[in-house]
């Protein structure tokens, strides 16, 4: 959360503020690993993702790059799925290291599903469909027409 110009880790449940970062000048998208390691900054005009690793209240750049759509992978905290021109890779958060990779016709992560491991993808105009992958095989599973107005999740 962006507090007084700083971001802070806030608890919401107790209502206070739990650290101050610094150590880097964050955008105004910032995302946070279900294990507080890592911190995602992410441009919404360039696509560019910044990871940092936040040691005590200290953030520090470990990787750098771009991803049209990405998407933390529930219950798995160190890895990150990426859509960069029609290829998912997902990676290892702490190393950057490619894990596995496939190729997509879509545009958008729509959401993963850990506990079968499944992702849905959208694909916008004119191809109104939504396309299920198992994300550990590549797979496809299903795909169907659909209309939508508003993103799907």
């Amino acid at each position: 959360v962006k507090l007084d110009g700083n971001w802070v880790l806030y608890d919401f449940v107790n209502l206070q503020v739990v650290k101050v970062l610094s150590g880097a000048s964050l955008k105004d998208k910032v995302y946070i690993t279900e294990d507080n390691m890592h911190v995602l900054d992410v441009s919404a005009s360039s696509s560019a993702l910044t990871c940092y690793k936040l040691e005590g209240s200290k953030l520090t750049v470990i990787w750098w790059g771009w991803a049209n759509s990405f998407s933390f992978i529930p219950g798995d905290p160190d890895k990150i799925m990426l859509l960069k021109d029609k290829m998912i890779e997902i990676r290892s958060i702490t190393s950057n290291q490619v894990l596995s990779s496939f190729s997509v016709d879509a545009l958008y992560i729509g959401g993963i599903d850990p506990s079968d491991n499944t992702v849905m993808f959208r694909m916008n105009y004119p191809n109104e469909t939504l396309t299920i992958y198992n994300y550990l095989s590549g797979e496809k599973i299903k795909q169907m027409a659909i209309s939508y107005s508003h993103p799907l999740r």
